[in-house]
């Protein structure tokens, strides 16, 4: 059974009222969609959670008993989502590395500072945070799947195909993301995920 938690309704105060605002938007798609459907295949059932309260993740995991828990919320939710899955015994996918909310977190800039001064590369978020918790899952006999978004994820399965059909050989390939800004958030390409969650674009034909 897989449990999205795409409809995260976080409580937590660290949210601004816009992203609230826009789990509200996507359960209430999510739940447009469950009634539209004249002969569904499958129940689909909603909820909200606090994806920052491991608690209240746990709660919900042992509420629906799944074996995979795909997490589509927000990348800061990452660690306290697969703490949730390690607790429950849940295998885990998401579909970006965890960053932080708050990159002027002292504490976050620290461990930031010392790791480009050790590793020499400056970029804000890698999978360094989630790649500690291999061995964690690997005890415990659970897999955890990381990136399995767009990019990484979609754009893998284009290269994959694009070498076994199109390439005799390739050598590299260069993924180049585009943030055109302007729009009120970290990375423009988030108004495409939301506006792919509405009901307009669920019904084109």
């Amino acid at each position: 059974m897989l449990l999205s938690l795409l409809e995260n309704a976080a409580k937590s105060a660290k949210f601004s009222q816009k992203s609230a605002l826009q789990a509200e938007q996507k359960k209430s798609a999510i739940n447009w969609l469950r009634a539209s459907q004249a002969k569904p295949r499958r129940n689909i059932t909603t909820a909200k959670v606090d994806a920052d309260n491991v608690d209240e993740l746990v709660r919900l995991i042992k509420d629906y008993s799944p074996d995979l828990v795909m997490n589509i919320a927000l990348p800061y939710q990452d660690l306290t989502i697969m703490d949730a899955c390690l607790i429950c015994g849940v295998n885990y996918m998401d579909t970006a590395n965890y960053e932080p909310e708050d990159t002027d977190d002292p504490e976050w800039r620290k461990i930031y500072e010392k790791r480009c001064e050790e590793k020499g590369f400056s970029a804000y978020f890698d999978y360094s945070w989630q790649w500690a918790y291999r061995e964690k899952f690997a005890k415990a006999g659970l897999t955890a799947l990381l990136g399995c978004g767009f990019d990484p994820g979609v754009t893998q399965a284009y290269c994959a195909y694009a070498k076994k059909h199109e390439f005799d050989t390739i050598d590299t390939i260069d993924i180049l993301d585009c943030n055109g800004g302007g729009n009120g958030y970290a990375f423009a390409p988030n108004r495409h995920f939301t506006d792919m969650l509405s009901p307009q674009i669920l019904t084109l034909k």
